[in-house]
């Protein structure tokens, strides 16, 4: 008897959102990945499809069926603060529509200077620039805290 692979869905097909897929291909999982055209270069295995992330009800749909969701999604910086909250609450409402569980893949800004000290996970949030504190105000909503 055949059981069905594990579904990963991967929000982006950079090249993170492709590594990343790879990764799971290799490791025998099914994975889906969306980005706003539905055209690009994926790793052979991989499901393509059309999605915009700021819209919940279509993330809700691209999640249906999944284990794991993986936002990866990214904006411009220009436009931060209005789009990545959208993005990263959709993200957070499509996996727990799913009974998935959800994996960001985030930027360091959040972290802030280590001054020489290495840079590790388990270090508290303490950005100082614009960015970072947005970066850090959104890892705290999404359950990732570390203030």
């Amino acid at each position: 008897m055949n059981t069905p692979k594990e579904l990963h869905v991967i929000f982006e097909t950079s090249p993170v959102g492709n590594t990343l897929a790879d990764e799971l291909l290799a490791n025998g999982k099914q994975v889906r990945l969306v980005n706003r055209s539905g055209e690009g270069q994926v790793p052979a295995g991989a499901e393509l499809v059309a999605g915009d992330a700021s819209r919940l009800e279509m993330v809700q749909d691209l999640c249906r069926g999944a284990s794991v969701v993986y936002n990866c999604t990214h904006a411009p910086y220009h436009i931060w603060p209005e789009t990545l909250p959208r993005l990263q609450e959709n993200m957070i409402e499509g996996a727990a529509s799913a009974g998935a569980r959800l994996v960001v893949i985030d930027t360091l800004y959040l972290y802030g200077e280590t001054h020489g000290e290495p840079m590790t996970e388990a270090m508290p949030y303490a950005a100082t620039s614009r960015k970072g504190r947005l970066r850090a105000e959104l890892a705290c909503k999404s359950s990732m805290c570390r203030r």
